[in-house]
């Protein structure tokens, strides 16, 4: 018999001290973060594991059902979301880019035995929050909506057309021609808002059937380990380059860093 992990005669994979050594020194020099004490402790001690292990957070002893770290997650995102709303909202009414704005949209088309750019007019009829707002770097999306031929919708990020940059599209590229400075619909902000049920569609905790895909994402998990050495503090064990960037890490994804960001796009406007 030979390990396939040490490929050494005499033992199997399961039974590799090499493999239980490895898994030791992880937990130790990863000061027994979530991951690899779970896979020691299941490691040295496999039949104290409980049957059940939960498909979100990947912790024996309940399900996904149960789950007290999904829930503490679905309560967070309802409170984010609903902050970053208000947010996108202040940016939009300081936008001199409102309904209304008028974008040139190219497109390559087959015309005479060769590809040649065609231009539309665009309206903006509305704004719409961006699918993921799980990022320090938030890009509220503008609705486009073409003036003649076929009726067609594009949705654009508007914080590059604030700046006065050009759009970076290969496909769709748009031009602001003409903006309009127009005032938002005063329920724009509410009718954007999420409550605990509404969680249930969101990508981060919706349940699909892929074991890698339900598992609670890389994300938060990197937000639970930087904010614990955060709280740990400079002299523990992560003190150095790893308590700092974990220190950045966390100032930067505070909504109001995250806020006082977006809002720089119009010092120079």
């Amino acid at each position: 018999m030979r390990c396939s992990y040490c490929h050494r005669q005499g033992h199997n994979k399961t039974t590799c001290e090499v493999k239980t050594e490895y898994l030791r020194s992880k937990a130790q020099s990863f000061g027994a973060t979530d991951y690899w004490k779970r896979r020691y402790e299941e490691r040295i001690a496999p039949r104290k594991i409980s049957s059940k292990s939960c498909g979100y957070c990947e912790h024996p002893g309940h399900t996904r059902r149960t789950c007290e770290r999904l829930i503490e997650d679905r309560n967070w995102y309802v409170e984010y979301h609903n902050e970053m709303v208000g947010f996108v909202h202040n940016y939009l009414i300081n936008s001199h880019i409102g309904i209304g704005s008028l974008f040139s949209v190219v497109a390559q088309k087959w015309i005479d035995g060769d590809y040649r750019d065609v231009w539309s007019s665009y309206l903006l009829v509305g704004f719409e929050m961006p699918a993921n707002i799980v990022t320090p770097n938030i890009q509220p999306l503008a609705i486009l909506q073409r003036l003649s031929g076929e009726a067609r919708l594009l949705k654009k990020p508007i914080r590059r057309f604030v700046r006065g940059q050009n759009d970076p599209s290969y496909h769709d590229k748009a031009k602001l021609t003409s903006a309009r400075l127009s005032a938002l619909s005063t329920d724009w902000a509410t009718s954007k808002m999420i409550g605990f049920e509404d969680t249930k569609s969101v990508l981060l905790f919706k349940r699909v059937g892929r074991k890698k895909e339900d598992c609670r994402s890389y994300l938060l998990n990197d937000q639970t380990e930087t904010k614990r050495i955060v709280e740990l503090g400079p002299d523990s064990s992560y003190s150095g380059w790893r308590y700092e960037n974990a220190l950045k890490h966390v100032e930067e994804w505070k909504p109001a860093n995250i806020y006082a960001k977006m809002m720089l796009d119009y010092k120079n406007v």
